[in-house]
């Protein structure tokens, strides 16, 4: 019995097999990632409130009513200085909002400061 021709059927089978596992594992893990605020995806609110502290201004992000971000002082800069500001605090903590929405880590780095107006 000649069995050369199923060999490359498994080939094949065993391929979208693998496919279909990796399509799967990828969409498992984005459904899992960071909270976003598009609710009728059935993903959580995220909301911004202002901080205000002994040093200065800072921000909280909350998903739904989970506190998720407690930023009480300017990342980046050494030490425990805060906003300057409510306005650049919120400014700060919006930045980070999207870049949640947009899958990216909820880091500030400089040139997000900057945008802000926070001087260093």
């Amino acid at each position: 019995m000649n069995l050369s021709h199923r060999k490359p059927i498994m080939q094949m089978i065993n391929f979208r097999f693998a496919l279909i596992i990796v399509i799967a594992s990828a969409l498992f893990s984005f459904s899992c990632s960071s909270p976003h605020s598009n609710r009728s995806k059935g993903w959580v609110q995220l909301k911004l409130e202002p901080l205000q502290t002994n040093t200065g201004w800072g921000y909280e992000v909350f998903a739904g009513e989970k506190l998720y971000i407690k930023q009480d002082k300017i990342p980046v800069l050494e030490g425990n200085q805060g906003f300057k500001t409510r306005e650049q605090a919120l400014h700060a903590g919006q930045i980070v909002i999207n870049k949640l929405k947009k899958g990216q880590a909820p880091a500030l780095d400089s040139n997000d400061l900057k945008k802000v107006g926070v001087q260093f």
